[in-house]
């Protein structure tokens, strides 16, 4: 229960910055590592806080990538697709699983399209292989891939504004051949 409590107070602080910035309790950190929780339901209401949080959460955000864990939450991607989310288990191929990184990855180009169901999966996706032969997967070529265009990307949101940034149409991905499925 200890951190649960820990999560709602981390939550709380989303809605209510001035006060937790000046009790220096960290207004994103907690909730975006809960997404690394083994608990679904911690995971999944993590996914919700940090997408509530916006900007505010993209720096924790970028501190997970290479956190391998698989992520348990869910909540990612159109609730009416018919793509499933695999479960580490043995016979599931690596690239079946949506780990912390590849949340944390759909969390960012969530919070730049302002929608959490921006994408049927959570699923990458290579846009310069002919649509035929594209397949939803999160190989470790796709997700370096991502990796280094999102970190163009925020350099970008560092520079100027995600608000700039979305009426140019410069999305996380821009220029990376990756999308999310």
């Amino acid at each position: 229960m200890v951190p649960l409590r820990g999560f709602i107070l981390a939550a709380a602080c989303v809605l209510v910055l001035p006060m937790c910035q000046s009790s220096g309790v960290a207004s994103t950190d907690e909730p975006v590592n809960q997404l690394a929780s083994r608990d679904a339901e911690s995971a999944r209401a993590a996914t919700e806080a940090t997408f509530r949080a916006g900007t505010a959460a993209l720096p924790t955000l970028l501190a997970l990538r290479g956190n391998q864990t698989a992520f348990t939450g869910g909540a990612l991607g159109n609730p009416m697709s018919a793509q499933m989310t695999l479960e580490e288990r043995p016979g599931v191929a690596r690239d079946q699983i949506v780990t912390v990184e590849v949340a944390a990855l759909y969390l960012i180009n969530a919070i730049y399209h302002r929608r959490l169901d921006f994408a049927q999966s959570a699923y990458l996706t290579d846009i310069n292989v002919p649509p035929n032969e594209r397949t939803a997967a999160n190989t470790p070529a796709r997700v370096a891939r991502a990796w280094e265009s999102v970190a163009r990307w925020y350099d970008l949101v560092r520079t100027a504004s995600i608000d700039e940034l979305r009426r140019k149409n410069i999305d996380p991905f821009m220029g990376s051949g990756i999308r999310f499925w």
